[in-house]
């Protein structure tokens, strides 16, 4: 009986790693370790927070939890840098997008469906903006 539940169990978490827990981790073109992690929760729909001003320009994490019912994602976007998760987010899950930023203002969204349109959008500052970098 032990063996059988000792196997049950080990199944069950070889079950959650083959199916990506966290799916949308990915490592994206930034170089060297990231300054900060901000941390993005994204419900039905909005992204919370909504606003990030950063300091200096730099490699930044933004990690990703979907605490919405439906699937999520994320993408950073403006002067130039276009960088998302490598996947969606099931409900429950999170990833870590790592993105270099200059000074100016990105666009931050969900690409999943029309989710950027009802309002789950907002804007990455960095210092020493003076312009939107991004089309909108």
């Amino acid at each position: 009986m032990r063996l059988a539940i000792a196997v049950g169990i080990a199944a069950a978490a070889l079950g959650v790693a083959a199916c990506g827990g966290s799916g949308g981790d990915e490592q994206s073109a930034a170089t060297g370790s990231p300054a900060r992690t901000f941390s993005v929760a994204e419900t039905d729909f909005a992204l919370s927070p909504s606003t990030f001003t950063i300091d200096k320009a730099g490699t930044y994490a933004f990690r990703a939890v979907n605490d919405g019912q439906v699937l999520h994602s994320l993408e950073i976007e403006g002067n130039g840098v276009e960088a998302k998760l490598a996947g969606d987010l099931q409900p429950g899950d999170s990833g870590t997008l790592e993105v270099k930023l200059e000074a100016g203002t990105y666009e931050i969204y969900c690409p999943v469906g029309n989710h950027k349109d009802i309002g789950m959008e907002g804007t990455v500052e960095v210092a020493g903006s003076s312009s939107p970098g991004y089309g909108g």
